[in-house]
């Protein structure tokens, strides 16, 4: 067959790479496009990727120049990821449905939460096949669409687990064997044997009460960190990086913390060099989770009865204000946090560690 695979965010490009990589590996003829921004491109294209399908295009954007038509001529299967409904993702999944009613169309999801404007209203824009990570990922379907569409959504659903982290452990292996010891090396941020990173949220593009708290938020990490001798590596969220306010960027300085120079440094690879990692809830969480690191979770009240804080919260220590954010920082440094929680984390390893690209592919 000849799949089409299209994506746009990081999540969504990580989810589909093991799936490009398998369904090569079983004869099929795969092409890319990747329609973010250039830092998502790079993590589209990470495992050199060109060496294996047909064809890598960047358009980024909802781009007028997208040539659809020429792109889905002789394709079989159009396999996309859910950045969102008005993403050029979804737009190759539309123009599929309607001028091509023949050709299959699936939506892959890079994880089980924000389903709010991930599909369409309208059955007749439904992908094929839509496959969720786990089943409360269909269970969100209800905050997407509603009436005969939920119905026929949830007849078209699939779990097919987080194909983002097929291979994790040997991904690991690999850094560690070959290049753990330059990659921690480059960054020059140790806190003595300790390699610790902050993933930034896309701030920017909050509504402004939670923008606020959010940047409030980062400064009050960046001066605990400062205030404990730790040199945080920062890990700008892309889409922040291309807006006009860099204000991660310049609290990161400020404070002293090291930002990540390499834009398209994996997301993955950052996370299976660190000893630790503080994150707000998302994929980052149950990859982090998987691969038994220390988590320090960032999180508002609104999250606390959300996906990520209901299935984390007792596998690793979550925030929920600032007030509470220096004695748990101060804990989780200086205890031996991997003990605490190691044990709570290991069923949680167990399930996340299994391959689910192939189940995908044989659906």
């Amino acid at each position: 067959m000849n799949i089409l695979y299209v994506a746009q965010q990081r999540g969504s490009a990580e989810a589909l790479l093991p799936i490009i990589v398998e369904s090569v590996n079983r004869g099929h003829q795969a092409s890319v496009v990747s329609t973010g921004n250039y830092a998502e491109k790079e993590g589209f294209t990470y495992f050199q990727m060109p060496s294996i399908i047909n064809q890598a295009l960047h358009y980024p954007g909802l781009n007028p120049e997208i040539p659809y038509n020429k792109l889905l001529g002789g394709i079989d299967v159009v396999v996309a990821g859910a950045s969102g409904w008005n993403s050029a993702e979804a737009a190759f999944i539309k123009t599929a449905k309607k001028l091509h009613p023949e050709m299959k169309t699936v939506m892959v999801m890079d994880t089980p939460d924000k389903y709010q404007d991930r599909l369409g209203k309208n059955i007749s824009e439904l992908p094929d096949l839509i496959v969720h990570n786990e089943e409360k990922g269909i269970d969100n379907l209800e905050v997407a669409v509603s009436g005969h569409v939920l119905r026929e959504a949830k007849k078209r659903s699939f779990i097919g687990g987080y194909t983002a982290f097929d291979n994790a452990i040997e991904r690991q292996k690999y850094l560690q064997d070959n290049l753990l010891y330059a990659f921690r090396e480059a960054y020059e941020c140790k806190i003595g044997n300790k390699f610790g990173v902050y993933f930034s949220m896309n701030i920017e593009s909050m509504p402004k009460r939670e923008y606020l708290r959010n940047v409030a938020m980062t400064e009050t990490i960046f001066k605990i960190a400062q205030k404990f001798g730790i040199r945080l590596l920062v890990h700008q969220h892309p889409k922040e990086y291309y807006n006009s306010i860099n204000i991660t960027g310049e609290l990161a300085v400020e404070y002293g913390m090291q930002m990540d120079p390499y834009l398209n440094t994996n997301t993955s690879d950052l996370i299976f060099a660190s000893d630790f990692i503080i994150s707000n809830p998302g994929a980052i969480w149950t990859l982090a989770a998987a691969l038994d690191k220390d988590i320090l979770g960032l999180a508002s009240e609104l999250d606390r009865d959300g996906h990520y804080c209901q299935k984390y919260n007792s596998c690793m220590p979550i925030v929920y204000s600032m007030e509470e954010m220096e004695p748990v920082f101060e804990k989780f440094i200086n205890a031996d946090a991997y003990n605490e929680w190691h044990s709570r984390r290991s069923d949680l390893i167990e399930s996340l560690n299994e391959p689910c690209s192939p189940i995908v592919l044989n659906t």
